[in-house]
């Protein structure tokens, strides 16, 4: 179900934003979805590109690899020495 949102501008904010969502051919309301869907995915730490560069990051790293049963006693292990 859709929200309304109700948000004050001035007049001369107003009619910037109206002549470029026309510019696009958008109506102002979807223009302004439009806008604040791209704020919040570059605002967002998790990002598609922030994850992108986690998942580099994290593949240049060297993690135990092996048997899931190999990788537990080795914990084990681990812990009574």
């Amino acid at each position: 179900m859709s929200k309304r949102l109700q948000v004050l501008v001035e007049p001369r904010e107003y009619k910037q934003f109206q002549s470029l969502a026309e510019a696009r051919g958008l109506s102002l309301g979807e223009w302004v979805r439009q806008t604040l869907r791209r704020f919040a995915l570059s605002a967002s730490a998790k990002g598609p590109q922030a994850k992108i560069n986690s998942i580099r990051r994290a593949s240049q790293l060297h993690y135990p690899s092996g048997e899931m049963e190999q990788i537990l006693a080795d914990i084990e292990k681990g812990y009574l020495e």
